[in-house]
């Protein structure tokens, strides 16, 4: 965190001097400090710098504004109020000011108010080229106007102006997920059911968390309590000194941060801030759901998964697909895997770490030709891993930022083994000793390679190499301890050694 700058009282000889004035220097670092607290989203922090500022210049023009969205976004309506009306008695054509106010109302419960001052806050040319943060704050909050004004036709009962600003808001790009609420919420007060379950089921695709609770209150008798639900729901406002991809990157800085300090909950933490910054953006959506399927909450993973692939990025696609067939496979629910890594295989067939969760699904639908189809066609593309790929924790293209690890010779180890296990289960296991001595080559102590080639040249009268290998297994840790002790035992009483 940046320090802050606190006036401070000079004592000498018991009297008391008034704290010394500060210059237009001080005010700028000041600024710089409040303005990256409320970059961050540090609105408490930001609170408290933008009232040290007002301590100091009680008419700094725009601070108050700022107070009153820190306020806003901590939920302290009344406070964020008396701010944005305390700014307009600055600068009473401050229309930034006045939109703001209007919003801080409608959060507030107060509709007749709200309606009145966003009525008022229609922006003239004039009053965007006076104050051009409004145009900035316009962009960064595309959709916003039109789905508050929805939201106040909704309820006046005025539907087919509600519905029109809503569609408005859909091309904006405001937050679709809590259009559809507001939609669901808007169709059952008219009695059309039917509209209501065509809209929730879109909304499961899009955020299944929010329809479940949704789902769970209509379930109930009272439908007034969907509408309260409705109006509940928080508006999403960006207040942004800086540009987004300005704010957007040095959020991702701190999370890649965070997880080389193996510290989850910053990374989490700055990858949320990063997505309110900019929900459309492919690789903050990924990075979320590999932390999220990492940590095990697969339900958020697949949420942000689908995200991401709905953003369709296309050098990283594939990765997203995989990533979702992972976590499906992870939840049990192979045929979708399956759907997922065949997407992803089709824009890619050299995605070799794809193939081999793709010849595993196969393995667990029963499908052992089309497995081994898959583990042979990665050991044959992997060029027996010398085609090297360094581990990398950030891919950059343009302005996308992804972790990576690949490795080829990982995927060519990891469908020998694989491809050696469904041989050795098909009681082919003289076609498994290649595919295990090929691992070797790569991880020497690999214990498990290490007993099934022991146990293979055991029951092959290979006693020799059999003993040699189940020594090596139990040397580095088997799994299968007792197994390979017993066979010692057995090649000791055959050999005498």
């Amino acid at each position: 965190m940046r320090k802050q700058f606190i006036p401070f009282l000079l004592l000498f000889n018991g009297i008391i001097f008034p704290a010394a004035q500060e210059s237009p220097q001080d005010l700028q670092t000041m600024l710089k400090t409040a303005e990256g607290y409320l970059d961050w989203q540090y609105f408490s922090e930001a609170q408290d710098a933008y009232s040290q500022i007002l301590g100091s210049f009680p008419e700094h023009p725009g601070a108050h504004e700022a107070l009153g969205y820190a306020c806003l976004a901590q939920q302290k309506y009344a406070e964020a109020i008396g701010y944005f009306e305390k700014e307009l008695i600055l600068a009473p054509d401050n229309e930034l000011a006045r939109l703001l106010l209007g919003l801080a109302h409608f959060q507030a419960g107060d509709a007749a108010k709200a309606r009145e001052l966003i009525g008022k806050a229609a922006v003239k040319r004039s009053a965007a080229r006076k104050y051009p943060f409004f145009g900035k704050f316009q962009g960064d909050n595309p959709g916003l106007i039109p789905y508050v004004s929805g939201l106040l036709y909704k309820e006046q009962g005025q539907w087919p102006y509600a519905e029109e600003m809503m569609a408005e808001a859909v091309e904006g790009k405001y937050c679709l997920a809590e259009i559809m609420v507001q939609l669901v919420d808007q169709y059952l007060q008219q009695s059309d059911e039917a509209s209501a379950r065509i809209v929730l089921a879109r909304l499961r695709h899009e955020d299944s968390q929010l329809a479940e609770q949704l789902e769970s209150i209509m379930r109930g008798p009272d439908l007034h309590k969907v509408r309260e639900f409705a109006r509940s729901r928080p508006l999403i406002i960006r207040y942004f000194k800086e540009p987004i991809p300005v704010i957007v990157d040095d959020l991702i800085t701190m999370a890649k941060s965070a997880v080389e300090q193996a510290n989850p909950a910053g990374a989490f933490k700055s990858w949320k801030k990063a997505l309110f910054a900019d929900d459309k953006r492919f690789d903050i959506h990924y990075n979320l759901a590999l932390i999220y399927t990492l940590y095990n909450f697969l339900p958020e993973g697949l949420y942000h998964c689908r995200r991401a692939i709905d953003l369709n990025d296309r050098q990283y696609q594939p990765w997203a697909l995989n990533l979702a067939g992972n976590i499906h496979f992870t939840m049990g629910d192979f045929n979708q895997a399956l759907d997922y890594y065949q997407q992803a295989i089709a824009l890619d067939p050299k995605y070799l770490k794809c193939r081999n969760n793709l010849g595993a699904t196969y393995m667990k639908l029963g499908d052992w030709a089309n497995a081994e189809l898959e583990w042979r066609r990665v050991i044959k593309n992997s060029n027996q891993g010398e085609k090297e790929q360094a581990i990398k924790e950030l891919n950059e293209k343009e302005r996308i930022k992804v972790m990576v690890d690949v490795k080829e010779s990982a995927e060519m180890i990891e469908a020998s083994q694989s491809l050696a296990a469904l041989y050795i289960q098909q009681e082919r296991a003289t076609e498994a000793v290649p595919l295990l001595e090929r691992v070797l080559q790569f991880i020497p102590s690999d214990a498990e390679a290490h007993f099934q080639l022991g146990k293979i040249y055991f029951y092959t009268d290979n006693l020799a190499l059999a003993r040699q290998h189940l020594m090596a297994a139990l040397k580095n840790g088997t799994t299968f301890e007792t197994e390979a002790a017993a066979l010692c035992n057995k090649l000791e009483n055959m050999t005498g050694h």
